[in-house]
């Protein structure tokens, strides 16, 4: 299927299936960093790939944030989790450092759909089917004071850091139905 690399509007799911005996070192000189050109070579659409190695299966699910039951995100999770059993989870949006299955993350759970709207969006099927599967649940985002602190070594501005924490949430906001979003053409927005 070839290299599926994360982007933009992503959703990071790892679900690894039967653990190998063996510690698995992580490669991460061969993670790419985001650039718009690899945005820009990544699907339209959800998409998932299955990698094997022996009798273990790495599941990526790279999909669109999406609030609605019915979506191809969604119906992917479900997918993973009938058809592979799952041991651990990595999801998107939670740092690693809070270790395995964080109370906060897997309350997620227990959230309901309303109409076919799941205001915290596929974190919810996510970590649904990972207590269904008795699998443990990971984070896999950095901590913001190292995110912080390599952005200010690499030249940028602590107003420029603040900058980028408000704006990337906005889409979600609008996902979630918390802020309306309205067409302008205001400093092309």
């Amino acid at each position: 299927m070839g290299l599926v690399r994360l982007y933009g509007a992503a959703l990071f799911l790892a679900l690894l299936a039967s653990c190998t005996s063996g510690r698995l070192k992580p490669a991460t000189s061969r993670l790419a960093p985001w650039t718009t050109e690899l945005r820009d070579q990544q699907p339209e659409d959800a998409s998932v790939a299955v990698y094997r190695r022996g009798q273990a299966h790495l599941i990526f699910v790279g999909a669109l944030h999406e609030n609605q039951t019915d979506s191809a995100t969604f119906r992917m999770i479900q997918h993973a989790y009938a058809g592979f059993d799952i041991n651990v989870v990595i999801t998107e949006g939670y740092p690693t450092s809070k270790g395995p299955n964080p109370p906060r993350l897997m309350a997620f759970a227990g959230e309901e759909a309303r109409s076919g709207f799941q205001e915290s969006g596929e974190t919810v099927p996510t970590i649904a089917g990972a207590i269904e599967e008795a699998a443990r649940v990971w984070g896999g985002e950095p901590d913001d004071p190292d995110i912080k602190s390599r952005l200010l070594a690499q030249g940028f501005l602590p107003k420029d850091l603040l900058g980028y924490y408000v704006l990337r949430v906005v889409p979600q906001w609008v996902r979630e139905r918390k802020i309306e979003m309205r067409e302008t053409r205001a400093c092309g927005l």
